[in-house]
């Protein structure tokens, strides 16, 4: 306790910053009587700049802060020789629990390399399995319907730069030149579809290899489901029947020598006479409503075997995904079963030293909460 005075201010000054410097003494310890100092103020700014902030003024020796730091120093000092007790214990016990470590790891280090080798094995097959599990749907080839196109296209082009037939025998034979070159059109799409399918069959087999491997468990596993396409229920209708019937005709009158001698020779006997001829017919058939119409029937057929393609393929890619993440989980459960039982033989000792670090843990927190108090 600090009493303060014009007459020993200097003397105050000089002892106070002694008094601070010192590692046993704490700012609550010290109290000031500045009641008969002339300019308090100075005096309280000087305590505050020698690291106070709060400084503790009385008036008299009796004053209730004294009354009561008096009372409570015994036990925090107590408690503060305790905690310092507690932390050289600290620092011991975190010796003994590192030399612990060390001895389980020299041990058991070859279980503990085991254990984190069979842990980053399991990790991997579960990104692998998860990644073909969150696979892309799959989608029809664009190859397909370029395809389709192409063949449709040779379809519209065919005879491009004729016009009409206006004789029914022409266009019969016309009409089986058309559909041999439907035919022959649709059989080239049939190829491109296998070739496709087996493009795509390969193009599958590889993405979800390519995600096994991501697991790097060198069982060089393959799956073994396949896929077989079959077309052959696909066939064109027979077109020369819908061609034939796409036609006009009209009956003209046929001219005779008076519609050409004009009407000089229209009063003569002999062409007064004379019957009139039959009606003559005529027929169209216009090669662009042929066209269209084996557009139209070529189509559909098209359609029918893109979707087989597509179904097809798309029950290959669900099995062939499938087979592989059986066989990861089978894989994955392997590992885990290995890891249990390697783990089984670290349980005893393992089991007390985890427990130490645990109560070791506690303690730390306990102690530092006191600090706080």
């Amino acid at each position: 306790m600090f009493c303060v005075t014009e007459q020993n201010r200097v003397a105050f000054e000089k002892n106070l910053s002694a008094v601070i410097s010192r590692d046993d003494v704490i700012t609550e310890q010290l109290f000031f009587i500045i009641d008969k100092f002339p300019d308090r103020f100075r005096v309280e700014r000087f305590i505050a700049d020698s690291g106070i902030k709060e400084p503790q003024i009385v008036s008299r020796p009796d004053d209730s802060p004294i009354q009561r730091f008096l009372a409570l120093y015994p036990v925090t000092e107590y408690i503060r020789q305790a905690i310092a007790v507690f932390r050289r214990e600290e620092e011991t016990l975190h010796e003994i629990l590192q030399a612990e470590d060390q001895r389980s790891i020299q041990t058991n280090g070859d279980l503990h390399e085991k254990i984190e080798a069979l842990d980053a094995c399991v990790n991997l097959l579960k990104l692998a399995h998860e990644r073909i599990l969150q696979r892309d749907n799959y989608r029809s080839p664009d190859a397909l319907g370029a395809a389709k196109n192409d063949r449709l296209a040779r379809i519209q082009n065919w005879r491009r730069k004729k016009v009409k037939i206006t004789d029914d025998a022409e266009a019969v034979r016309e009409a089986d030149a058309f559909a041999g070159e439907a035919q022959a059109a649709f059989a080239a799409f049939i190829a491109q579809a296998q070739n496709i399918f087996n493009a795509e069959v390969d193009g599958i087999r590889a993405a979800l290899a390519q995600a096994y491997v991501s697991a790097e468990y060198d069982d060089e596993f393959i799956t073994a489901e396949g896929s077989e396409l079959d077309l052959t229920a696909f066939a064109l209708p027979e077109l020369p029947p819908s061609l034939l019937v796409l036609f006009t005709e009209q009956y003209i009158e046929p001219k005779n020598a008076a519609d050409f001698l004009g009407g000089i020779l229209k009063n003569l006997p002999s062409v007064q006479q004379a019957k009139p001829k039959e009606p003559i017919r005529q027929v169209t058939y216009l090669y662009s409503e042929w066209r269209q119409c084996a557009a139209e029937a070529l189509s559909p057929v098209l359609d029918e075997v893109i979707a087989r393609v597509f179904a097809t393929l798309s029950d290959f890619y669900t099995r062939a995904a499938e087979d592989y993440m059986r066989h990861l989980d089978k894989l994955e459960q392997l590992q885990a079963n290995e890891r249990r039982k390697i783990s089984a033989q670290l349980t005893n000792d393992e089991q007390a030293l985890h427990a130490d670090h645990a109560w070791f843990a506690a303690f730390q927190e306990k102690l530092r909460e006191i600090e706080r108090a």
